[in-house]
């Protein structure tokens, strides 16, 4: 599925390790940066440039709900 990365959560002024996705389907999935292919610092880079940034991602269903896993930044 695809999907753009619409928030990053910060404490203290410092990105969190996680992030939103707002897939095409109109749901919002959970991203923790141990499920992204690049590092966590690339992303926020590509955030840094442009407000939106493309992800292609698969997802699981968990208690707290839908979690992305696999994702890859496309741009």
């Amino acid at each position: 599925m695809n999907g753009k990365i619409h928030s990053i959560p910060s404490k203290d002024g410092v990105m969190r390790n996680f992030c939103f996705i707002k897939g095409d389907d109109g749901k919002d999935y959970f991203l923790h940066e141990s499920e992204l292919f690049e590092k966590w610092h690339d992303l926020k880079i590509m955030l840094a440039k442009n407000s939106a940034v493309t992800v292609v991602f698969e997802y699981t269903e968990t208690e707290k709900g839908k979690r992305a896993v696999g994702c890859q930044l496309l741009g």
